[in-house]
């Protein structure tokens, strides 16, 4: 049945897993399309990644900086490139289950509602996640741990995202030296060491590297500029419950080129009509993949662990916006590979749309 091009199929209630497979199948075949549109149709529009995106299906938690409704539509894309569309599943702010029919389906494909700080129901997300893995559901899990969208425009926001990041911190060393009290001689012994200021030469180097790895737990939390402070909750909650179903973390940084533009300064990200209509002709990619091995249990170390990723997101991005180096500003480190989408992949969901 079809209503003003949307398309409303209707399927037996025989049980709940042939229920979420059906609607599983409309979703991949509705969003393989739209991602065709976007990375295909459009004259000119180009997708660029640094770094390889992985062929093989795993399973994973992809973590990405947030700017945009196009953020979405980027995880797709990922996503089919390894033939894993459908194995896509979000966490979502807890207001947006009440969008007309998406709010339903997300649920029902396996997607968490949450809520922030104090009303963030651990529990009711490691039932959904647990439930999950004990039927060995195939995982891709997109969270965006920024929790709202960047936007250089709202400067209280970006200042409220870096105050909350030092109060954060404090906390956090706090916590780290409370628990691991056997961590504050050593760090009190190198801080003294580099006030005093008693090396010098090639040993100096060494014990400041040797310095920075026991001290990186608990020096704080960075100010960001170019991301927000990311909130660790769902992101812990979600890689602890699946750690032994999951094979990686894909750490995305996203880039649209039309945020660029003609001075120096950062711009919003095209609204989802803008990028479809070409105002972002480019999209950077840089993608890397953390094994799930490398990533630390405890929460403490895990907050430690979640904010330098996206330090070095924010390093990126102020390198990408505001070098004066014209070889790497617009440009993220590394080799750019244009990724290309077959249209035989596509063909068979662009038929079914279109006949509809």
């Amino acid at each position: 049945m079809c209503c003003h091009g949307v398309h409303v199929v209707c399927l037996p209630l025989s049980s709940h897993q042939d229920y979420t497979a059906g609607w599983t199948t409309t979703s991949i075949i509705y969003t393989r399309a739209s991602s065709y549109f976007s990375s295909k149709t459009i004259p000119g529009w180009r997708l660029l990644f640094m770094e390889t995106c992985k062929r093989k299906k795993e399973n994973v938690v992809y973590l990405s900086n947030h700017q945009c409704t196009a953020d979405w539509i980027i995880a797709d894309m990922l996503a089919i490139r390894q033939k894993a569309l459908g194995h896509v599943r979000y966490v979502l702010k807890d207001g947006l289950k009440w969008l007309p029919l998406y709010g339903w389906y997300f649920s029902q494909h396996g997607g968490v509602y949450v809520k922030r700080s104090a009303k963030f129901d651990e529990k009711a997300m490691k039932k959904k996640l647990s439930s999950q893995t004990v039927l060995g559901t195939p995982m891709y899990l997109v969270i965006f741990p920024e929790g709202t969208r960047y936007n250089p425009e709202l400067k209280k926001m970006i200042s409220d995202s870096q105050a909350f990041a030092t109060k954060e911190g404090e906390q956090n060393t706090r916590q780290i030296l409370t628990r691991h009290p056997d961590l504050f001689p050593r760090c009190l012994f190198l801080l003294r060491m580099t006030e005093m200021r008693v090396c010098s030469g090639v040993w100096s180097k060494s014990l400041s590297s040797f310095s920075l790895e026991i001290l990186r737990p608990v020096q704080g939390l960075a100010a960001l500029d170019h991301v927000l402070t990311p909130r660790m909750k769902a992101s812990h909650v979600a890689i602890e419950t699946m750690r032994d179903h999951l094979d990686a973390v894909y750490d995305i940084t996203v880039v649209y080129e039309a945020t660029r533009g003609k001075s120096s300064d950062r711009q919003p990200a095209p609204t989802m009509p803008e990028f479809l209509c070409k105002e972002s002709p480019r999209v950077h990619i840089h993608f890397e993949r953390v094994d799930i091995k490398e990533i630390p249990p405890e929460s403490v170390f895990f907050r430690g662990w979640l904010h330098k990723r996206f330090e070095i997101k924010d390093q990126m991005l102020t390198t990408f916006y505001e070098s004066e180096d014209p070889d790497k500003k617009g440009k993220f480190p590394g080799e750019g590979q244009r990724s290309h989408l077959s249209i035989m992949k596509m063909l068979p969901s662009l038929l079914f749309l279109g006949g509809g």
